[in-house]
């Protein structure tokens, strides 16, 4: 709904602005001491890979980038919970 309601620009924007806010709350597990060095690399690996679809997107004056952003965010997701899941069972078996 953002693209009608604020336009394309606006909405390329927002998501490069979310997307580096949320830099932090993916290394909070490892800030706070519940998640290892291991989820932290791989964490900032991620976050980088996620933050260069978003610049991607910026600079993109077609959906296709977007489109393949969405698709990265939900592979993204799943390996930010599966690193920490890992990293959790590594620390638990040591």
């Amino acid at each position: 709904m953002l693209p009608v309601v604020a336009g394309a620009r606006e909405t390329k924007r927002q998501m490069l602005l979310y997307t580096l806010m949320l830099w932090p709350a993916t290394l909070m597990p490892w800030l706070l001491g519940l998640a290892g060095p291991f989820y932290a690399v791989c964490a900032g690996v991620l976050s980088l890979l996620f933050t260069g679809t978003a610049i991607r997107v910026w600079r993109d004056d077609t959906e296709r980038s977007a489109r393949q952003m969405f698709h990265f965010s939900l592979f993204y997701l799943f390996l930010i919970f599966a690193v920490l899941l890992v990293d959790r069972l590594g620390a638990g078996a040591a």
